[in-house]
């Protein structure tokens, strides 16, 4: 068999040197043979046969061949094509589902691309690719694992671009889907064309009853016993998610619950279409809060510096470096993963997710080399069954039983049909999947954006969550301790110094000295390590001990995990004081922590960076502290155990990590984008507390159902025991014990939305504070206001550490 071609090739598009033809009703077989034959041609440049598109790309020399002459060539090659010729069968990939937008001429598409979360370089190289193309611009978004192509009209084909991404995917793996989309329409389009049924439906039911009319539906009795099929059968695990793996889970419900829908109709069950309508309800309203919030995160870091290897971009103060960053100018300090600062120098490399102090700074993005290329691997062990998964295992060979010994001592299939009615696990499975809708419409209204590019992740209650360092923990530095070194300078004094002394270089620690009155100081400067600047003609310098032999104090107050520095005159030949800074626990800490603790779940921080200062602040916090400082190792090591994972990260290199655990969850603000692929972005360690408190509520709605399925099924059990009831019957004890479930969980689910920031927040009281507070600060007493605290509990809540001084 060769080519098969029904129709002549077309041409699409034309420019000098340049044609592209189409090919209809191409098979796809033979496509490197035809390039090979059609390269041969004396003036052609270059080809490229489509196989997904059956177009053909050819450049060639305009002065020795023309368009028409290309054209001809083709068709004859097509027709004068056999298998001899060209061969077997390529093998071609199927193309990627592409969320497509069109806005007047400009056309834009979001093509999800296999292994972009897996290969750090893959997106250099795509967005190389693209470019490629005149008139083409395209952007790498690995949080959604999707590359976003813009073009005009005419300008680009779609299916070509497509035809590239897939050339430079990375292999599929077992099991592996491509990545989901916020933005997927599939589940609001079957939402609302499954409640639009069930409305007309209850709709037609009700007007019959309003107008007295007693007459059954055509085919009423044949339609009770189709809408329990469809009910059996979707109360069976392995056909319920099987069918899903192999249609996808929009077409595989609409499959069957569109006749479902339609026999309840025709069956007289105002009950069965409530609770298909609450179903639909449910997941439409839910839906739209996912894509509403994704829109929002959308507009917040539209202004986000770029996120794409080899940018240059410029941040300020108090700004994230999505990705790891050359300094190309600028002068400050970032602080790493474990709270304290490095230095930001010129050509200095910036870890990703480090929070930049003093700049501005102009960098140039990395390719992130923290992390290699990574081929992801299968759970070490099982998750240890759950409540739910005990019931259905147990259940199921139950069910079939009492089914198979009716059907013996009846010998009647209607009812062994109400026997498998009776007792099934539908309502459990209905309370569940209500449940997770519900669980993602209430972290939403807590904050959290839902990514969702993971189809398999939902918010499962964890046993461990592991935090990836302790910044995650810390907002800024913080003076802890002050230590005059000489009688002639007194606390305040030094503090009035180093205030000075800092904010002339820049602050390049931020706010920790912005809590006491400064002097003048002039000429300031900061090399990374040391502030520099001048105090009524006099040379001071503030920066790190260098000798730490030379002053025990100093040695003492490291090893409590503080950042120590000293204070220098070039009048005097030792340090005047020395000041401890350390890293200031966020607002959350203990919520999080009394959580975790009456819920049963291990808190854990990975231990990354400096030993001393890691310990000091998870003794502060109340968390555990792991010896491993290798995230993915620690994940492992409590999957093989059984354990359910959550992993909270807030920077680039935790793609592997994100990728191994059972929920991935990013630590993000509005102001710097997230370029991993996380399941949930959390503004703050609150929004953590809030997703928690949500799988709790989860897990109590999911006991609820299987109780109340339990219970249906042992009343079930009585009630065929003493007689099977008819088949209608049956149905309505099953959708009771399901109605009953959801509003059980609606009940469970209300509230959880946080306060926003309104204008009444902004008026404090004291005034005179904001004039001393750096911008960080304001920020963070402005995040206290949006917990909808007063002005006056905000600012009575904002209090730096009690400064200790030492005479």
């Amino acid at each position: 068999m060769g080519i098969a071609v029904a129709e002549k090739p077309c041409i699409l598009h034309t420019i000098p040197g340049r044609i592209r033809m189409h090919m209809p009703d191409w098979s796809g077989q033979g496509k490197r043979a035809l390039e090979a034959q059609l390269r041969k041609v004396h003036g052609i440049l270059s080809v490229d046969v489509n196989a997904l598109t059956g177009n053909i790309l050819v450049h060639f020399d305009s002065s020795v061949t023309n368009e028409q002459h290309i054209l001809e060539i083709v068709q004859n090659t097509l027709l004068d094509a056999n298998i001899d010729a060209l061969g077997t069968p390529d093998s071609e990939p199927t193309p990627p589902p592409v969320i497509r937008e069109r806005q007047g001429e400009l056309i834009r598409a979001r093509i999800p691309v296999r292994g972009l979360d897996r290969d750090p370089d893959l997106a250099k190289r795509v967005v190389t690719s693209l470019k490629q193309h005149p008139g083409v611009h395209a952007t790498v978004n690995q949080l959604t694992g999707r590359v976003l192509v813009e073009f005009t009209k005419h300008q680009a084909d779609i299916d070509d671009l497509i035809a590239d991404i897939v050339g430079m995917e990375l292999p599929e793996l077992p099991e592996e889907n491509r990545p989901a989309h916020p933005l997927d329409p599939g589940p609001l389009f079957q939402s609302a064309i499954r409640l639009m049924e069930s409305t007309l439906g209850l709709g037609l039911l009700t007007t019959r009853r309003l107008l007295h009319i007693e007459k059954p539906l055509p085919g009423a009795s044949t339609a009770v016993h189709i809408a329990a099929i469809f009910g059996i059968v979707q109360s069976i695990p392995s056909f319920r998610y099987g069918l899903r793996k192999l249609v996808g889970r929009t077409a595989a419900s609409l499959l069957v619950s569109l006749p479902n829908i339609l026999a309840l109709t025709f069956a007289d069950s105002p009950l069965g279409l409530t609770v298909n309508a609450l179903e639909s309800l449910r997941l439409l309203t839910e839906t739209q809060a996912r894509r509403s919030a994704w829109l929002r995160h959308e507009e917040r870091v539209k202004s986000a510096a770029s996120a794409q290897p080899d940018a240059i971009i410029r941040l300020g103060a108090g700004e994230r470096t999505p990705l790891a960053a050359r300094v190309i100018e600028g002068t400050g300090t970032a602080i790493g993963s474990d709270g304290l600062p490095l230095p930001a120098i010129q050509d200095s490399i910036i870890p990703p997710g480090a929070r930049l102090y003093g700049g501005p700074f102009v960098l140039q993005l990395q390719s992130d080399k923290s992390f290699q290329a990574f081929t992801p691997e299968p759970r070490p062990a099982p998750i240890t069954p759950s409540f739910l998964d005990n019931y259905l295992r147990v259940l199921n060979p139950i069910s079939f039983a009492y089914a198979a010994t009716t059907a013996i001592f009846t010998r009647s299939w209607r009812q062994t049909l109400a026997a498998l009615l009776l007792v099934n696990p539908r309502a459990a499975m209905i309370g569940q999947e209500s449940a997770e809708l519900s669980a993602f419409a209430r972290v939403i209204r807590a904050g959290v954006t839902m990514v969702g590019t993971r189809k398999d992740r939902t918010i499962h209650l964890p046993d461990i969550v592991l935090l990836d360092g302790a910044r995650l923990l810390t907002n800024r530095l913080e003076l802890k301790t002050v230590l005059p070194m000489v009688e002639e300078h007194d606390e305040p004094q030094l503090l009035a110094l180093a205030a000075g002394i800092a904010g002339a270089a820049g602050s390049p620690w931020g706010g920790a000295f912005k809590i006491a009155e400064s002097l003048s100081a002039t000429n300031g400067s900061f090399d990374g390590y040391v502030a520099l600047a001048y105090v009524e003609g006099v040379r001071y310098t503030l920066g790190p001990v260098k000798d730490w032999s030379a002053f025990p104090a100093a040695a003492r107050l490291r090893q409590n995990g503080n950042y120590v520095l000293e204070l220098r005159s070039a009048r005097e030949e030792h340090p005047l004081g020395l000041f401890a800074l350390q890293p200031q626990l966020t607002s959350g800490i203990e919520e999080l922590v009394q959580t975790c603790q009456d819920n049963n779940i291990r808190l854990g921080l990975i231990s990354k960076g400096d030993q001393m200062t890691m310990q000091a602040l998870a003794y502060r916090a109340h968390i555990s502290l792991l010896e491993c400082d290798n995230a993915v190792e620690a994940i492992r090591t409590e999957q093989q155990a059984g354990a359910r994972v959550a992993f909270v990260s807030d920077n680039a290199s935790a793609a592997e990590a994100f990728e191994t655990c059972d929920l991935a969850i990013g630590l993000t603000d509005d102001r710097s984008r997230l370029p991993v692929r996380a399941d949930l972005l959390a503004p703050d360690i609150p929004a953590i507390v809030a997703i928690l408190d949500t799988a709790v509520r989860r897990n109590a709605t999911i006991r609820d159902s299987v109780g109340l399925s339990i219970l249906s099924n042992i009343i079930g059990t009585v009630w065929g025991l003493r007689g099977i009831p008819g088949v209608g019957r049956a149905s309505r004890a099953v959708t009771i014990a399901s109605l009953i479930a959801m509003v059980d969980g609606w009940l469970r689910f209300q509230g959880g939305k946080r306060p926003t920031l309104s204008t009444a927040h902004l008026i404090d009281p004291h005034p005179e504070r904001w004039g001393q507070m750096s911008a960080e600060d304001v920020l963070h007493l402005l995040h206290t206001s949006e917990e909808g605290l007063t002005n006056e509990e905000a600012a009575k809540r904002y209090q730096p550490a009690p400064v200790q001084t030492h005479h």
